[in-house]
Protein backbone atom coordinates (compact mmCIF):
# COMPACT_ATOMS: atom_id res chain seq x y z
CA UNK A 1 0.00 0.00 0.00
CA UNK A 2 1.04 3.92 -0.53
CA UNK A 3 1.15 5.50 3.13
CA UNK A 4 2.39 9.02 3.70
CA UNK A 5 5.54 7.92 6.22
CA UNK A 6 5.10 11.58 7.92
CA UNK A 7 1.36 11.41 9.13
CA UNK A 8 0.60 7.27 9.28
CA UNK A 9 0.77 6.44 12.75
CA UNK A 10 1.23 2.68 11.86
CA UNK A 11 4.23 3.70 9.49
CA UNK A 12 5.88 6.46 11.83
CA UNK A 13 8.54 8.19 9.77
CA UNK A 14 9.32 4.22 8.10
CA UNK A 15 7.03 1.24 7.28
CA UNK A 16 5.77 -0.79 10.52
CA UNK A 17 7.05 1.34 12.57
CA UNK A 18 3.55 1.85 15.14
CA UNK A 19 3.28 4.60 17.11
CA UNK A 20 2.13 3.49 20.73
CA UNK A 21 -1.79 3.56 21.20
CA UNK A 22 -3.46 7.13 21.74
CA UNK A 23 -0.26 9.06 19.87
CA UNK A 24 -0.34 10.48 16.64
CA UNK A 25 2.08 10.80 14.10
CA UNK A 26 3.69 14.05 12.87
CA UNK A 27 6.63 15.10 10.61
CA UNK A 28 7.56 11.24 10.88
CA UNK A 29 7.34 11.35 14.98
CA UNK A 30 5.19 10.16 17.11
CA UNK A 31 3.49 12.67 20.04
CA UNK A 32 1.00 12.52 22.37
CA UNK A 33 -0.88 15.54 20.33
CA UNK A 34 -1.03 17.72 17.77
CA UNK A 35 1.18 20.63 16.78
CA UNK A 36 1.46 23.89 15.04
CA UNK A 37 -1.88 24.17 13.04
CA UNK A 38 -2.65 20.54 12.80
CA UNK A 39 -6.22 18.99 15.17
CA UNK A 40 -6.22 15.51 15.86
CA UNK A 41 -8.98 13.50 13.75
CA UNK A 42 -9.78 10.11 13.25
CA UNK A 43 -9.25 8.85 9.52
CA UNK A 44 -10.62 6.16 7.49
CA UNK A 45 -9.13 3.34 9.74
CA UNK A 46 -10.02 5.04 12.69
CA UNK A 47 -6.64 6.11 13.23
CA UNK A 48 -5.74 9.51 15.09
CA UNK A 49 -3.41 11.90 12.59
CA UNK A 50 -3.05 15.30 12.55
CA UNK A 51 -4.16 17.16 10.11
CA UNK A 52 -4.40 20.87 8.74
CA UNK A 53 -8.30 21.68 9.01
CA UNK A 54 -7.52 24.09 6.46
CA UNK A 55 -6.52 22.08 3.48
CA UNK A 56 -7.31 18.58 4.22
CA UNK A 57 -9.94 17.55 1.82
CA UNK A 58 -11.68 14.41 4.51
CA UNK A 59 -11.56 17.09 7.42
CA UNK A 60 -12.37 20.15 5.52
CA UNK A 61 -13.04 23.03 8.62
CA UNK A 62 -14.04 20.08 10.70
CA UNK A 63 -12.81 16.94 11.45
CA UNK A 64 -15.08 14.16 9.34
CA UNK A 65 -15.93 17.24 6.95
CA UNK A 66 -15.66 15.52 3.75
CA UNK A 67 -15.80 17.97 0.78
CA UNK A 68 -17.82 16.65 -2.52
CA UNK A 69 -15.98 14.59 -4.97
CA UNK A 70 -13.81 16.79 -7.15
CA UNK A 71 -13.65 19.51 -4.65
CA UNK A 72 -10.58 20.54 -2.68
CA UNK A 73 -10.52 22.34 0.45
CA UNK A 74 -8.60 25.32 1.23
CA UNK A 75 -8.93 28.02 4.09
CA UNK A 76 -10.99 25.23 5.86
CA UNK A 77 -13.63 25.83 2.87
CA UNK A 78 -14.61 23.24 0.43
CA UNK A 79 -13.99 25.12 -3.44
CA UNK A 80 -14.41 23.16 -7.14
CA UNK A 81 -11.03 24.93 -7.75
CA UNK A 82 -8.30 26.38 -6.10
CA UNK A 83 -7.41 30.28 -5.63
CA UNK A 84 -4.66 32.67 -4.63
CA UNK A 85 -2.34 31.34 -7.46
CA UNK A 86 -2.35 27.96 -5.93
CA UNK A 87 -2.56 24.77 -8.35
CA UNK A 88 -4.85 21.90 -7.57
CA UNK A 89 -2.09 18.18 -7.34
CA UNK A 90 -2.58 15.12 -5.87
CA UNK A 91 -1.10 14.42 -2.54
CA UNK A 92 0.27 10.59 -1.91
CA UNK A 93 -2.86 9.67 -0.62
CA UNK A 94 -4.52 10.56 -3.61
CA UNK A 95 -6.52 13.82 -2.29
CA UNK A 96 -7.11 16.81 -4.58
CA UNK A 97 -5.19 19.53 -2.24
CA UNK A 98 -4.05 23.01 -2.97
CA UNK A 99 -0.20 23.61 -3.63
CA UNK A 100 2.27 26.72 -4.24
CA UNK A 101 4.30 25.42 -6.95
CA UNK A 102 6.30 28.06 -6.69
CA UNK A 103 7.75 26.58 -3.18
CA UNK A 104 6.30 23.46 -2.84
CA UNK A 105 9.44 20.78 -2.55
CA UNK A 106 6.69 17.77 -3.58
CA UNK A 107 4.71 19.69 -6.17
CA UNK A 108 7.74 22.52 -7.92
CA UNK A 109 7.31 24.12 -11.04
CA UNK A 110 4.70 21.67 -11.69
CA UNK A 111 2.22 18.61 -10.44
CA UNK A 112 4.55 15.56 -9.15
CA UNK A 113 7.65 17.13 -9.94
CA UNK A 114 9.45 16.84 -6.95
CA UNK A 115 13.36 18.36 -5.34
CA UNK A 116 15.73 15.44 -4.60
CA UNK A 117 18.69 15.07 -3.48
CA UNK A 118 18.47 17.53 -0.09
CA UNK A 119 17.17 20.08 -3.10
CA UNK A 120 14.56 23.21 -2.21
CA UNK A 121 11.81 24.59 -4.07
CA UNK A 122 12.14 28.16 -4.78
CA UNK A 123 10.61 30.34 -7.49
CA UNK A 124 9.14 27.30 -9.24
CA UNK A 125 12.54 25.59 -9.85
CA UNK A 126 14.59 23.09 -7.59
CA UNK A 127 17.86 24.82 -5.98
CA UNK A 128 21.05 23.86 -3.42
CA UNK A 129 19.89 26.18 -1.00
CA UNK A 130 17.30 29.29 -0.51
CA UNK A 131 18.07 32.61 -1.52
CA UNK A 132 16.90 36.03 -0.69
CA UNK A 133 16.13 35.89 2.66
CA UNK A 134 13.50 32.73 2.92
CA UNK A 135 14.46 30.01 4.72
CA UNK A 136 14.42 26.42 4.16
CA UNK A 137 11.46 24.27 6.10
CA UNK A 138 10.96 21.21 4.86
CA UNK A 139 12.28 21.40 1.43
CA UNK A 140 10.19 24.20 0.63
CA UNK A 141 11.66 28.24 0.52
CA UNK A 142 9.23 30.53 2.69
CA UNK A 143 9.55 33.78 3.92
CA UNK A 144 9.03 33.50 7.93
CA UNK A 145 8.65 37.32 8.23
CA UNK A 146 5.00 36.65 6.42
CA UNK A 147 4.14 33.01 6.13
CA UNK A 148 1.32 32.26 8.91
CA UNK A 149 2.45 28.55 8.64
CA UNK A 150 5.77 28.92 9.34
CA UNK A 151 5.78 32.57 11.36
CA UNK A 152 9.38 33.63 12.99
CA UNK A 153 10.23 29.87 12.14
CA UNK A 154 9.72 26.64 10.22
CA UNK A 155 6.74 24.98 12.01
CA UNK A 156 5.62 27.70 13.82
CA UNK A 157 2.29 28.29 12.61
CA UNK A 158 -0.38 30.96 13.96
CA UNK A 159 -3.51 30.12 15.27
CA UNK A 160 -7.38 31.90 16.21
CA UNK A 161 -7.00 33.37 13.30
CA UNK A 162 -4.17 35.25 13.57
CA UNK A 163 -2.07 36.62 10.76
CA UNK A 164 1.88 36.66 10.60
CA UNK A 165 3.52 39.85 9.91
CA UNK A 166 7.73 40.58 10.39
CA UNK A 167 7.57 37.17 11.95
CA UNK A 168 5.16 37.88 14.82
CA UNK A 169 1.53 36.50 15.09
CA UNK A 170 -0.75 38.98 15.03
CA UNK A 171 -4.51 39.91 15.01
CA UNK A 172 -4.62 42.36 12.28
CA UNK A 173 -2.29 43.76 9.32
CA UNK A 174 -0.76 47.18 9.86
CA UNK A 175 1.37 49.54 8.04
CA UNK A 176 -0.57 49.47 5.03
CA UNK A 177 0.25 46.04 4.83
CA UNK A 178 -2.47 43.93 3.42
CA UNK A 179 -4.22 40.23 4.78
CA UNK A 180 -4.04 37.69 2.05
CA UNK A 181 -4.65 34.22 3.65
CA UNK A 182 -3.49 35.18 6.58
CA UNK A 183 -0.17 36.61 5.55
CA UNK A 184 0.61 40.19 5.76
CA UNK A 185 1.92 41.56 2.33
CA UNK A 186 2.44 44.79 0.59
CA UNK A 187 0.54 44.10 -2.63
CA UNK A 188 2.74 47.24 -4.99
CA UNK A 189 6.18 45.07 -4.34
CA UNK A 190 4.78 41.48 -3.40
CA UNK A 191 5.86 39.09 -6.13
CA UNK A 192 2.74 36.12 -4.97
CA UNK A 193 0.07 38.85 -4.03
CA UNK A 194 1.13 41.80 -6.91
CA UNK A 195 -1.54 44.19 -7.02
CA UNK A 196 -3.78 42.05 -5.13
CA UNK A 197 -3.83 38.76 -3.33
CA UNK A 198 -3.42 35.33 -5.03
CA UNK A 199 -1.35 37.44 -8.34
CA UNK A 200 1.44 36.05 -8.68
CA UNK A 201 3.79 36.67 -10.93
CA UNK A 202 4.43 33.82 -13.27
CA UNK A 203 7.96 31.50 -13.18
CA UNK A 204 9.88 32.77 -16.08
CA UNK A 205 12.81 30.27 -17.50
CA UNK A 206 16.36 31.49 -16.60
CA UNK A 207 15.31 34.16 -14.51
CA UNK A 208 13.84 35.56 -11.45
CA UNK A 209 9.94 37.49 -11.36
CA UNK A 210 9.18 40.51 -9.60
CA UNK A 211 6.85 42.96 -8.35
CA UNK A 212 6.91 46.75 -8.92
CA UNK A 213 4.49 49.29 -8.28
CA UNK A 214 2.11 46.16 -8.36
CA UNK A 215 3.15 45.14 -11.76
CA UNK A 216 5.37 41.94 -12.46
CA UNK A 217 8.30 42.24 -13.80
CA UNK A 218 11.59 39.54 -13.83
CA UNK A 219 15.15 40.12 -14.17
CA UNK A 220 17.42 37.60 -15.91
CA UNK A 221 20.15 35.29 -14.45
CA UNK A 222 24.04 35.53 -14.85
CA UNK A 223 24.76 34.61 -18.65
CA UNK A 224 20.61 34.37 -19.73
CA UNK A 225 19.19 37.05 -21.74
CA UNK A 226 15.77 38.08 -23.10
CA UNK A 227 16.53 38.42 -26.45
CA UNK A 228 13.17 38.00 -28.17
CA UNK A 229 11.87 40.60 -26.01
CA UNK A 230 8.47 38.24 -26.13
CA UNK A 231 8.64 38.11 -21.96
CA UNK A 232 6.65 34.40 -22.52
CA UNK A 233 9.39 32.52 -22.42
CA UNK A 234 11.48 34.04 -20.55
CA UNK A 235 15.17 34.59 -20.33
CA UNK A 236 15.39 32.32 -23.33
CA UNK A 237 18.64 32.89 -24.95
CA UNK A 238 22.19 32.13 -23.43
CA UNK A 239 24.91 35.02 -23.79
CA UNK A 240 27.55 32.76 -24.42
CA UNK A 241 27.43 32.10 -27.85
CA UNK A 242 28.85 34.17 -30.74
CA UNK A 243 25.38 35.35 -31.66
CA UNK A 244 24.55 36.73 -28.30
CA UNK A 245 27.84 37.17 -27.08
CA UNK A 246 27.88 38.96 -23.47
CA UNK A 247 24.40 40.97 -24.29
CA UNK A 248 21.63 40.50 -26.91
CA UNK A 249 22.72 40.91 -30.74
CA UNK A 250 26.36 41.18 -29.51
CA UNK A 251 28.10 39.48 -32.41
CA UNK A 252 31.49 38.07 -32.63
CA UNK A 253 32.87 38.45 -35.96
CA UNK A 254 36.73 37.74 -36.76
CA UNK A 255 38.07 38.80 -40.32
CA UNK A 256 39.12 34.59 -42.35
CA UNK A 257 38.57 33.50 -39.53
CA UNK A 258 36.08 31.47 -37.21
CA UNK A 259 35.28 33.25 -33.67
CA UNK A 260 34.49 32.33 -30.34
CA UNK A 261 32.43 33.23 -27.25
CA UNK A 262 33.88 31.75 -23.59
CA UNK A 263 32.41 33.77 -20.48
CA UNK A 264 30.28 36.23 -22.62
CA UNK A 265 34.10 37.32 -24.17
CA UNK A 266 34.46 37.31 -27.69
CA UNK A 267 37.99 35.56 -28.99
CA UNK A 268 39.73 34.52 -32.56
CA UNK A 269 39.22 31.27 -33.05
CA UNK A 270 40.61 28.85 -36.40
CA UNK A 271 42.19 31.22 -39.37
CA UNK A 272 40.46 30.29 -42.58
CA UNK A 273 42.79 28.26 -44.96
CA UNK A 274 45.59 30.27 -46.32
CA UNK A 275 45.50 33.27 -43.90
CA UNK A 276 47.40 33.67 -40.43
CA UNK A 277 47.36 35.90 -37.52
CA UNK A 278 50.88 36.82 -37.80
CA UNK A 279 50.32 39.75 -35.28
CA UNK A 280 49.01 38.42 -32.49
CA UNK A 281 46.44 40.52 -32.50
CA UNK A 282 42.70 39.22 -32.48
CA UNK A 283 41.00 42.51 -33.06
CA UNK A 284 42.07 42.14 -36.72
CA UNK A 285 41.91 38.69 -36.90
CA UNK A 286 44.21 36.34 -39.39
CA UNK A 287 45.32 39.56 -41.13
CA UNK A 288 47.65 37.93 -43.59
CA UNK A 289 47.24 35.95 -46.71
CA UNK A 290 50.21 33.41 -46.38
CA UNK A 291 49.74 32.20 -50.39
CA UNK A 292 50.92 35.78 -51.41
CA UNK A 293 52.40 37.70 -48.41
CA UNK A 294 56.37 37.56 -49.17
CA UNK A 295 57.17 38.51 -45.26
CA UNK A 296 54.59 35.54 -44.13
CA UNK A 297 55.00 32.76 -47.16
CA UNK A 298 53.34 29.56 -46.41
CA UNK A 299 53.61 30.25 -42.49
CA UNK A 300 53.62 33.53 -39.97
CA UNK A 301 57.20 35.07 -40.27
CA UNK A 302 58.57 32.74 -43.26
CA UNK A 303 60.03 35.70 -45.12
CA UNK A 304 60.99 34.74 -49.08
CA UNK A 305 64.39 36.12 -50.26
CA UNK A 306 64.52 39.54 -51.96
CA UNK A 307 62.92 39.85 -54.99
CA UNK A 308 61.65 36.45 -54.41
CA UNK A 309 57.46 36.24 -54.83
CA UNK A 310 55.38 34.38 -52.54
CA UNK A 311 52.70 32.33 -55.24
CA UNK A 312 50.39 29.85 -53.42
CA UNK A 313 52.75 29.80 -49.83
CA UNK A 314 55.62 28.90 -51.32
CA UNK A 315 58.51 31.67 -51.99
CA UNK A 316 59.87 31.65 -55.80
CA UNK A 317 62.58 34.06 -57.11
CA UNK A 318 61.13 36.13 -60.64
CA UNK A 319 63.38 36.46 -63.21
CA UNK A 320 62.92 38.80 -66.66
CA UNK A 321 65.39 39.35 -69.05
CA UNK A 322 64.65 40.75 -72.68
CA UNK A 323 64.90 38.39 -75.49
CA UNK A 324 66.13 40.11 -78.18
CA UNK A 325 65.24 37.14 -80.73
CA UNK A 326 61.48 36.37 -79.32
CA UNK A 327 59.56 39.62 -80.58
CA UNK A 328 61.88 41.76 -78.47
CA UNK A 329 59.75 41.48 -75.46
CA UNK A 330 60.59 41.38 -71.61
CA UNK A 331 60.12 37.75 -70.78
CA UNK A 332 59.24 36.23 -66.91
CA UNK A 333 59.43 32.93 -64.89
CA UNK A 334 59.45 32.10 -61.35
CA UNK A 335 62.62 30.25 -59.97
CA UNK A 336 62.75 26.47 -59.93
CA UNK A 337 60.29 24.75 -57.83
CA UNK A 338 57.39 27.39 -58.57
CA UNK A 339 54.74 25.68 -61.22
CA UNK A 340 51.06 26.09 -62.29
CA UNK A 341 50.88 29.53 -61.88
CA UNK A 342 49.23 31.63 -64.75
CA UNK A 343 50.66 34.11 -66.59
CA UNK A 344 49.11 37.03 -64.68
CA UNK A 345 50.09 35.83 -61.24
CA UNK A 346 53.75 35.80 -63.09
CA UNK A 347 54.12 39.02 -63.84
CA UNK A 348 52.05 40.42 -60.64
CA UNK A 349 54.99 38.43 -58.76
CA UNK A 350 57.34 41.47 -60.12
CA UNK A 351 55.51 44.42 -60.01
CA UNK A 352 54.24 43.98 -64.01
CA UNK A 353 51.38 43.36 -65.83
CA UNK A 354 50.96 40.40 -68.58
CA UNK A 355 50.66 41.45 -71.96
CA UNK A 356 47.69 42.07 -73.55
CA UNK A 357 48.61 42.58 -77.82
CA UNK A 358 48.07 38.48 -77.59
CA UNK A 359 49.21 38.06 -81.29
CA UNK A 360 52.59 39.71 -80.45
CA UNK A 361 53.21 37.14 -77.86
CA UNK A 362 52.14 33.95 -79.68
CA UNK A 363 53.68 35.29 -82.53
CA UNK A 364 57.26 35.19 -80.63
CA UNK A 365 57.33 32.27 -79.29
CA UNK A 366 56.40 29.76 -82.26
CA UNK A 367 59.19 28.89 -83.97
CA UNK A 368 62.19 26.42 -82.90
CA UNK A 369 64.74 29.82 -83.10
CA UNK A 370 62.44 32.05 -80.82
CA UNK A 371 61.74 29.05 -77.81
CA UNK A 372 65.14 28.59 -78.00
CA UNK A 373 65.98 32.27 -77.25
CA UNK A 374 63.78 32.52 -74.76
CA UNK A 375 65.23 28.96 -72.84
CA UNK A 376 68.95 30.34 -73.26
CA UNK A 377 68.43 33.98 -72.10
CA UNK A 378 66.54 32.81 -68.83
CA UNK A 379 69.35 30.54 -68.10
CA UNK A 380 66.70 27.49 -68.48
CA UNK A 381 66.78 24.04 -69.16
CA UNK A 382 65.36 21.29 -70.90
CA UNK A 383 65.15 20.25 -74.41
CA UNK A 384 63.61 22.59 -77.14
CA UNK A 385 60.07 21.15 -78.01
CA UNK A 386 57.73 23.22 -80.30
CA UNK A 387 54.70 22.25 -81.46
CA UNK A 388 50.87 21.88 -80.40
CA UNK A 389 51.43 21.28 -77.08
CA UNK A 390 48.10 21.37 -74.91
CA UNK A 391 48.45 23.32 -71.46
CA UNK A 392 51.40 25.44 -72.42
CA UNK A 393 52.10 28.28 -74.52
CA UNK A 394 56.21 29.52 -73.45
CA UNK A 395 57.18 27.46 -70.37
CA UNK A 396 59.33 24.45 -69.08
CA UNK A 397 58.21 21.21 -68.14
CA UNK A 398 59.97 20.14 -64.68
CA UNK A 399 59.47 16.44 -64.77
CA UNK A 400 60.23 15.06 -68.76
CA UNK A 401 62.92 17.97 -68.95
CA UNK A 402 61.91 19.88 -72.18
CA UNK A 403 60.91 23.54 -72.88
CA UNK A 404 58.46 24.09 -74.88
CA UNK A 405 56.68 26.72 -77.30
CA UNK A 406 53.25 26.42 -78.41
CA UNK A 407 51.79 26.67 -82.17
CA UNK A 408 48.03 26.86 -80.81
CA UNK A 409 47.15 30.70 -81.07
CA UNK A 410 45.13 30.40 -78.56
CA UNK A 411 47.65 29.81 -76.06
CA UNK A 412 47.83 32.84 -75.27
CA UNK A 413 44.50 34.30 -74.11
CA UNK A 414 44.53 30.43 -72.25
CA UNK A 415 47.17 31.50 -70.40
CA UNK A 416 46.82 35.03 -69.31
CA UNK A 417 44.27 33.57 -66.29
CA UNK A 418 44.58 29.89 -66.44
CA UNK A 419 47.77 28.36 -65.18
CA UNK A 420 49.52 25.67 -67.27
CA UNK A 421 49.40 22.24 -67.37
CA UNK A 422 50.52 20.17 -64.39
CA UNK A 423 54.31 20.14 -63.77
CA UNK A 424 55.02 23.24 -66.23
CA UNK A 425 56.49 26.61 -64.72
CA UNK A 426 55.20 29.21 -67.50
CA UNK A 427 57.40 32.14 -69.21
CA UNK A 428 55.24 34.65 -69.98
CA UNK A 429 55.95 38.64 -71.88
CA UNK A 430 55.29 41.10 -69.12
CA UNK A 431 55.14 44.83 -69.08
Amino acid sequence: ICVDTKLDPLHCGACDNACPKGQVCQNSQCLTDCTGDTAKCTDLQMKDVCVHLDADSFHCGACDKTCPKGQVCQNSKCLTDCTGGTMKCQNAMLQDICVDLKSDALHCGACDKACTGGKVCQSGVCNLSCVGGSVDCLGSCVNTANDPANCGGCGMACTGGKVCQNKLCVLQCVGGATNCNSSCVSLPSDPNHCGGCGVACPVVPNGTSFCSASACGFGCKVGFGDCNALGADGCEASLNTVSACGSCGKACTSANATSTCVDATCGLGACNTGFGNCNANAADGCEVNLKTDSANCGTCGFACAANAACVNGVCGASTCKVVAGAGNLTWCTHAAGTKNTSCTTVCQSVGKTVLTDLTAWFNAQDTMTECQAIRDTLGLAGTVNVGAIPGICAGENLVNNFFACSTTATCPSTLTTTAPGTDVRAVCPCN
